[in-house]
């Protein structure tokens, strides 16, 4: 069985057959307490002599790691990938001999045999975990690591059932958590030149300015990034008890968010964007700017379904 597991800096998303979940991207190291304080309970994973929580079980450590650095993701996959595998096999997948992965697309060239170095063969908690690689015709290796956005664009192919001699144009768009990705297409298929990625305007470009205003008006600092971007979806939080509605200064700070995206987007690619034929959208920021831009772009904007999983769903048919 095939697992397509795309590591992005906010979240792990995992796609298989019939089966799709996702996790924080977040470790902690752990020690095991002289008093048992329910810790004990929670699932460790052993990896190169050290205990580590991964995931939500993660917020319970005491130093919590997570990153915005490309480093980060690929020297701890092999720990988030057997996460992964964890939970996929408690939801009735059976043996996983296969896996895709991503990394975006600045990274993708440098880096994505060192990612598959790292993740087709490791130890944790004392189990093997080994995964298949592909041989071209010409005896190189095939490694399964394919740039974010791409994936957008495989998800897209398989849902619309189009292929790659249809006639159609545009852009993927792919809104991350702290980067956004351009791919630029040809009747379906990725053109060689035109692709850009966007670091720090993925929506924790949103949640900073959040940030910002929590502090300077109620004096909250101690929000996490998780905890913004709820307060980005539900427009509201609680603060001693009280609920407070924030909807005129998320929506002015979306509004903002979105047009800077755009702004960028038709500014490098001029007269390209306003004569495509769609601009397909997917990634976990996409949630938070479909009504904004469908407002703005009724004819051409395409949302993928479940978008934060849309590059896994395309990893897997690749």
């Amino acid at each position: 069985m095939k697992l397509a597991i795309d590591i992005g800096f906010s979240s792990v998303k995992v796609v298989t057959d019939g089966i799709s979940f996702k996790f924080p991207t977040l470790i902690s190291g752990y020690t095991k307490p002289s008093v048992d304080l329910g810790y004990g309970r929670e699932k460790t994973f052993t990896y190169e002599g050290r205990d580590y929580l991964v995931g939500d079980e993660a917020k319970n450590g005491t130093d919590v790691m997570y990153s915005f650095e490309i480093d980060f993701l690929i020297d701890y996959a092999p720990l988030f990938i057997a996460k992964a595998v964890e939970i996929a096999e408690s939801k009735g997948a059976g043996n996983i001999l296969e896996i895709a992965l991503g990394l975006p697309i600045e990274y993708y060239k440098d880096n994505k045999e060192r990612l598959w170095q790292t993740a087709k063969s490791f130890i944790i908690n004392d189990r093997q975990y080994r995964f298949y690689e592909k041989v071209k015709k010409d005896g190189s290796l095939l490694y399964p690591v394919y740039p974010q956005g791409i994936g957008i664009l495989s998800d897209y192919i398989e849902q619309a059932g189009v292929t790659v001699k249809d006639d159609g144009s545009g852009f993927v768009l792919d809104i991350g958590f702290n980067t956004v990705l351009v791919v630029a297409f040809e009747n379906y298929g990725a053109t060689k030149a035109g692709h850009k990625q966007y670091t720090q305007l993925g929506i924790s470009k949103a949640s900073r300015k959040l940030e910002d205003y929590l502090i300077n008006t109620y004096g909250i600092d101690d929000r996490t990034q998780i905890e913004l971007l709820q307060i980005l979806t539900n427009k509201t939080f609680k603060h001693y008890g009280k609920k407070i509605d924030v909807s005129d200064k998320v929506n002015a700070i979306m509004l903002d968010y979105i047009d800077g995206i755009l702004l960028r987007v038709q500014t490098d690619y001029d007269r390209r964007f306003g004569s495509s034929d769609k601009l397909i959208i997917g990634g976990g920021g996409a949630y938070y700017v479909k009504n904004d831009i469908y407002k703005k772009y009724p004819d051409l904007a395409v949302f993928m379904e479940n978008p934060e999983f849309s590059n896994a769903r395309g990893f897997y048919h690749l």
